[in-house]
Formats: C-alpha cells, structure tokens, sequence
C-alpha cells in the first residue's frame, strides 16, 4: 500500500494543509474543478509564507517542453532525452531549470 492520502476539504482546511506540508517538505497535490480558487489559494499561501509561486499548467505543455527531446545516443545504444538548456522562460534568471 502506498503512503498516499486523499481527502475533500474546503478552501480553509486545504489552506491549513497545504501550509502544513510546505512546513514538513511534503509535496502536494491540489485537484478540483476549474474555477474554485486553487490557483488564488495557492497564490494566498506564497504571499503568506513570503514564498514566490511559479504558475505551471501542464495540462497546456507537450512532454518535450517538460522533459527535453529524445534521440539516439550512439554511445549506449539507447534513446535517450536532451535536457531542455534554456527554461528561463519560466523560470527566474537567477534560478536554474533542474
């Protein structure tokens, strides 16, 4: 069994939990429907924890924009991915991609 846990909250005890798994360096992850608040909840705990939020929204990027293109790397004979060399689109310039 894995160490996985799901649970339904509103917006304040989500907030409460999300705050708690930054505090123990828990990764999270916060579905619902489009238009709820998650991204407005998310912005609230950056603001509150003096954290800077990186909006992300994978379900508009290709797997290569995340994980780099894929070739043959004659060396080992298998296919491999090219890391992405530049994501300062995303990301800050004094911060790295990976």
């Amino acid at each position: 069994m894995s160490d996985i846990s799901i649970r339904q909250m509103g917006p304040k005890a989500a907030k409460r939990a999300i705050a708690f798994a930054i505090k123990m360096k828990r990764p999270t992850f916060l579905w619902g429907p489009p238009g709820i608040g998650k991204s407005d909840l998310v912005s609230q705990i950056g603001t509150d924890t003096n954290r800077e939020v990186i909006d992300v929204r994978l379900a508009l990027w290709e797997p290569t924009d995340i994980k780099g293109i894929p070739y043959f790397d004659s060396n080992t004979s298998t296919m491999t991915w090219h890391p992405r060399q530049n994501c300062q689109w995303i990301l800050p310039a004094r911060r790295s991609c990976f």
